[in-house]
């Protein structure tokens, strides 16, 4: 073989391998997902894809957007890769084959939405494919903003009867990576999308470090950002009352009609979150059995199913001293869950199986509210609650702890996605941050899936999952709104001002 031939070979290997890189970065990130274990991966999956914005040139611009948009499918496949351990036979009429057809229609759906923000984001780094250096300092805020496009585009794309366009649904956000990590303190400056930004220059600071060898480089990134995570763990302690607060975790057939499966929880306990539908309120005698069981002051926190064709959800406090005290119909529904998207029911129709779309408004449909969930004064905190899905809904948490709420629950009922391991990890990644970020305690109770109780940061105090148990643990609430309950995403903001100005200056 000629040195010509054999270095045109060597020329061809090492192209095909580096149009790979963005692809590589795509499978290291989404491990970041598949367990909360693994969030590392989140500081070092980008290495290769920093590669590769230094090695553009060598390419015509359809290889790279094709390279950079796979990339962005790949991901999003890891990332909805949950929505194939449903089981869409067990709650709507779909079966068979075309319960099989579904899901994967529904993943792929997924997979193409969150992928169209890489596209826009090989769209950006085309037209600066030869200022690496420009790309490398604006892609924290430019991959943010790409993040919060993707939520919009989500919201869109799955819009029906009762959703929501708002920036909720944030599942692959890199941001999320952080909350196991002591860094995660930072979130109570700037927010979930600011989370991304620093996790960006994280792995800005281990390309310096292992590539570069430029150590100085690197301080120069993580010490702020160290400073800054301490400063926000030391300032927002909880400074309020202490509580004593209770979690039940049921199985997927377990109710409180009859209150048999789980022991009754202390007679000090001043919140008491039970799942979804519990069925307590069923109980002919719950009035006596709750007055007697309970301390006299406990609050019970669940969700009640209300008649009508769609019913509601409704998120109901009853004070074993008072009664009930407040109901308020949910509003954040989630898609495919209690509400058909226009997408799928057109699809329905359009292979003449409208008989599906039926007999999902009558099964699963819920009437969406009209007045957003509000906080509740009780007899020592202020509660924000928020049902099921409502766990997805960072704009609703936030809210609800700016009017005032010390202590944040979620009533949830995930049989439908029991065998859905990979999103409870994601949801595990989203409660922490909406404890850690608001500085709040956070009491999640479930039907299926996992149950918890968190302290105002972060930290787990109870945990359960599988058999029907309660959990016990004091937690001490906090009245201090962080910067980000305060401001929201506002350095998503900050960071189009700085790549505008740094791109025009360049």
């Amino acid at each position: 073989m000629s040195i010509k031939i054999k270095k045109t070979i060597q020329k061809k290997l090492h192209k095909d391998y580096t149009l790979y890189l963005p692809t590589l970065s795509a499978v290291i990130l989404g491990t970041a997902f598949l367990n909360t274990h693994f969030y590392i991966f989140g500081f070092i999956g980008l290495l290769p894809f920093i590669w590769f914005i230094f090695h553009l040139t060598k390419f015509s611009k359809q290889q790279i957007i094709r390279s950079i948009y796979w990339s962005g499918l790949v991901y999003g496949s890891i990332i909805f890769a949950w929505e194939l351990q449903t089981s869409p036979s067990s709650w709507t009429a779909l079966e068979g084959s075309l319960s099989i057809v579904t899901k994967i229609l529904a993943w792929t759906l997924s997979a193409f939405i969150f992928s169209i923000g890489f596209w826009l984001l090989a769209r950006y780094i085309l037209r600066f494919r030869h200022q690496p250096r420009t790309i490398l300092v604006t892609l924290p805020f430019v991959w943010a903003l790409m993040e919060l496009t993707r939520t919009y585009l989500f919201a869109i794309i799955t819009y029906g009867p009762g959703s929501s366009i708002s920036p909720n649904w944030n599942l692959g956000v890199l941001g999320l990576t952080l909350m196991p990590t002591p860094l995660a303190y930072i979130s109570r400056f700037v927010g979930l999308l600011g989370s991304t930004i620093v996790v960006v220059l994280i792995n800005i600071a281990m390309y310096f470090i292992i590539v570069k060898r430029r150590y100085m480089v690197a301080a120069y990134i993580c010490t702020p950002l160290l400073l800054l995570s301490v400063i926000g763990y030391i300032l927002f302690q909880p400074n309020t009352s202490n509580i004593f607060v209770s979690s039940i975790h049921l199985e997927s057939t377990d109710t409180l009609e009859a209150w048999d499966s789980i022991p009754l929880p202390e007679k000090n306990t001043d919140i008491l979150v039970a799942p979804e539908y519990s069925l307590i309120f069923n109980n002919k005698n719950y009035e006596t059995f709750l007055k007697n069981s309970l301390g006299p002051q406990t609050t019970l926190i669940t969700s009640v199913a209300t008649d009508g064709k769609p019913g509601q959800n409704e998120l109901t406090l009853y004070e074993t001293g008072g009664g009930f005290v407040n109901k308020q119909p949910k509003t954040f529904l989630i898609a495919g869950g209690e509400y058909m998207p226009y997408i799928f029911s057109g699809f329905f129709k359009a292979i003449k199986q409208e008989y599906l779309t039926k007999a999902f408004n009558d099964s699963q449909q819920i009437k969406k509210g009209s007045t957003p969930e509000q906080a509740v004064q009780l007899h020592k905190v202020k509660t924000g609650s928020l049902v099921c899905s409502g766990v997805l809904a960072l704009s609703e948490y936030r809210r609800l702890t700016n009017e005032g709420a010390e202590v944040l629950t979620n009533s949830a009922s995930l049989s439908l996605i029991a065998n859905a391991s990979l999103y409870h990890v994601q949801e595990g990644y989203l409660t922490r941050f909406h404890s850690i970020a608001n500085a709040r305690p956070f009491i999640h109770s479930s039907r299926s899936g996992e149950s918890y109780i968190l302290d105002a940061n972060g930290t787990e105090k109870a945990h359960a999952t599988g058999n029907s148990q309660l959990l016990n643990a004091q937690v001490k609430a906090s009245n201090r709104k962080t910067p980000y309950t305060i401001l929201g995403e506002w350095t998503v903001l900050l960071g189009i001002i700085f790549t505008l100005v740094y791109i025009r200056r360049f």
